[in-house]
């Protein structure tokens, strides 16, 4: 694992494979492109019905260009994680169990578990997972069906994590935009999962330009 701290920082950096369709661009180039722009996290997310070979292939890719510059991370799928040498693995609350990653994984690996609450954060945490990816935050159209908790639903999450572990486990997720993100900031947040801002913010935006700015709202260096 290239970062054994499991305090992040900085933009934790999502694909999306219909945002690089739009843009023209693989899933490894836009990869590429955060990383040009400083990202501290990929995340390969991989929703669709793309065949298993495809995502083992790109995964494979991801792990050799973020080798030495990023955490590679992947989304839901413990096998896909373990065969492509990625530093961890995240899950849903409806995703494969805690206890059962942890297992497959081995202690060197990072875990993430998403959570809503302060019940679910507590108890993730508690578990062992090495951060927690809390929302969504705010409206997010990636996940439109999904009821954001925002800042009300976020504060006691922060509290309570302060006060019983270290608010550097947490991750906002969900809605993360240049305008909003300083609402994160303000609570004490140095790492979002951040996917649509990266992707686009504009007809002059690009990936490097959108990961830099949020790096720089985050308080994040490269």
């Amino acid at each position: 694992m290239n970062q054994p701290n499991p305090k992040l920082n900085g933009v934790y950096f999502i694909t999306h494979r219909s945002y690089c369709t739009q843009l023209g661009i693989t899933i490894a180039d836009s990869v590429r492109q955060a990383l040009d722009g400083g990202c501290t996290v990929v995340q390969y997310r991989e929703k669709g019905r793309t065949p298993k070979a495809t995502q083992y292939a790109e995964c494979e890719e991801i792990r050799r260009i973020t080798e030495r510059y990023a955490l590679f991370i992947v989304n839901d799928n413990p096998q896909l994680a373990i065969n492509s040498g990625a530093d961890g693995l995240h899950i849903g609350q409806n995703d494969v169990a805690y206890r059962l990653a942890r297992e497959l994984l081995g202690q060197q690996k990072l875990i993430g578990v998403s959570t809503k609450t302060v019940k679910d954060s507590i108890a993730a945490l508690k578990a062992g997972a090495d951060h927690i990816g809390v929302g969504p935050v705010f409206p997010t159209r990636i996940k439109s069906w999904a009821p954001y908790i925002g800042t009300e639903g976020f504060d006691p999450i922060i509290d309570t994590v302060r006060a019983e572990s270290d608010i550097a486990r947490i991750v906002a997720i969900g809605g993360i935009t240049h305008q909003n993100i300083d609402q994160l900031v303000e609570r004490g947040i140095r790492c979002c999962a951040i996917i649509g801002a990266c992707y686009n913010n504009g007809p002059q935006s690009s990936i490097p330009k959108n990961v830099r700015y949020l790096n720089e709202k985050l308080g994040y260096k490269s």
